[in-house]
C-alpha cells in the first residue's frame, strides 16, 4: 500500500504511477521535479521533509493529509493547500467538491494550484492581486467566482477548460 524513496536517492524527476496510498519521501531528497507524483490518484498522504520541492498535487484526489516539516524553508500547509512560507503564494492544492478556505494572506495563486478542482464556486481572497497561468486549467465544475477588487493581473490561460463557468461576481 506504500513506497518508499530509497534514502541514497537525492533527485525524483518521475515516479511511475501506481495505486499506492502513500508515498515516504526520504530526507535526503533535494528536488523533485512538478510530474514527480502528478496522477496518484490513490494518494492518500504525504510528508514533505526539509529541502524537498514539490508543486502539483492537484491530481492526488483523495489526498487526506498533506504534512510538511517545520524546518522545511519555502512550504507551509494549511488545509491541504500549499503554500510558501510566508502564506502569501498558494501553490498548489488537493479539494474535493467543497469550495477550498483559502487564507487571507494569499496575495498570488500559482501556475495549476486548482487544475481540475472540482468545487463549483471560488470566492477569492480579499488581498489577492495575482492567478498566474492555467491556475484553475479544467475546473470543470467551476460555475461562479466572486471576484474581489485589487486583483491587478490575470495571466493567460488561468481560467482555460472551465466549461461551466456561468458567473463572475465583481
Amino acid at each position: 500500500k506504500s513506497i518508499t524513496i530509497p534514502q541514497k536517492i537525492r533527485t525524483a524527476n518521475k515516479i511511475e504511477r501506481h495505486k499506492k496510498k502513500k508515498i515516504f519521501v526520504p530526507k535526503k531528497l533535494r528536488k523533485a521535479k512538478v510530474e514527480a507524483i502528478e496522477g496518484y490518484g490513490n494518494l492518500e498522504r504525504i510528508h514533505v521533509p526539509a529541502g524537498v520541492v514539490l508543486r502539483n498535487l492537484s491530481t492526488a484526489k483523495k489526498m487526506k493529509k498533506i504534512t510538511v516539516s517545520k524546518k522545511h524553508k519555502l512550504y507551509s500547509v494549511i488545509n491541504k493547500l500549499l503554500y510558501n512560507k510566508k502564506k502569501t503564494v498558494l501553490i498548489s492544492a488537493v479539494c474535493d467538491k467543497k469550495s477550498p478556505k483559502i487564507a487571507k494572506t494569499t496575495k498570488v495563486i500559482d501556475l495549476e494550484a486548482f487544475e481540475d478542482a472540482e468545487f463549483s464556486e471560488f470566492v477569492l481572497p480579499s488581498r489577492l492581486k495575482r492567478i498566474d497561468m492555467r491556475a484553475f486549467e479544467n475546473a470543470k465544475n467551476l460555475r461562479t467566482i466572486v471576484w474581489n477588487n485589487k486583483i491587478e493581473e490575470i495571466n493567460t490561460g488561468a481560467f482555460t477548460g472551465c466549461t461551466a463557468l456561468e458567473e463572475v461576481s465583481i
